[in-house]
């Protein structure tokens, strides 16, 4: 049985050393307008070709943040990225809930 090691326990805590918390910025770009495109259309590409690896509850807010988004958004360029963002969350969550 391996010993307990401190400082790995510690870093694997820390939100840059998690597999998947360079979704985390491009979650936030769904916060407030004014919104940023290029991080929409990074986030739109993870959601079209790795939607099944993206854990749920990221998902889950991705999913929460669009709609908001969807509310919110004024800009004629961002709304139909951000659509298909939720769309593609909404699709996920969907698929998952029925096959549970």
């Amino acid at each position: 049985m391996p010993a307990f090691n401190l400082m790995e326990s510690f870093q694997s805590l820390l939100p840059w050393n998690r597999e998947w918390s360079h979704l985390r910025p491009l979650m936030k770009a769904l916060r407030m307008p004014p919104y940023d495109r290029a991080a929409l259309e990074a986030l739109r590409e993870k959601l079209r070709w790795n939607h099944k690896k993206i854990p749920g509850n990221y998902l889950w807010r991705i999913l929460r943040r669009a709609e908001q988004a969807r509310t919110d958004s004024a800009d004629a360029t961002t709304v139909p990225i951000i659509d298909e963002i939720w769309r593609s969350a909404l699709w996920e969550v969907q698929s998952r809930n029925r096959a549970t």
